[in-house]
């Protein structure tokens, strides 16, 4: 499983559809790496799981232990490649 580490766009070019085709780019380089799935700690907010949740991710118990242990308040979610 690969991880989507980080993911920022400036609030000047938001809702031009730029985190999606970032996000669908690092899914498309973790499947040619031969990962399955892709795996997100995202932030609580409301907008921050929607977008997540459009792209694809899906919530999961299966937390990764170091990522959840520095962030339990994120939303962890994975997506399928």
């Amino acid at each position: 499983m690969a991880q989507l580490a980080a993911l920022f766009v400036s609030k000047d070019h938001r809702r031009q559809g730029i985190a999606a085709r970032l996000t669908g780019e690092v899914g498309s380089q973790a499947k040619r790496d031969g990962h399955a799935r892709l795996y997100v700690s995202a932030t609580p907010s409301e907008s921050a799981v929607n977008f997540y949740q459009r792209q694809g991710f899906v919530p999961t118990q299966d937390t990764h232990a170091e990522l959840y242990e520095l962030e339990p308040e994120d939303i962890h979610m994975v997506k399928e490649l």
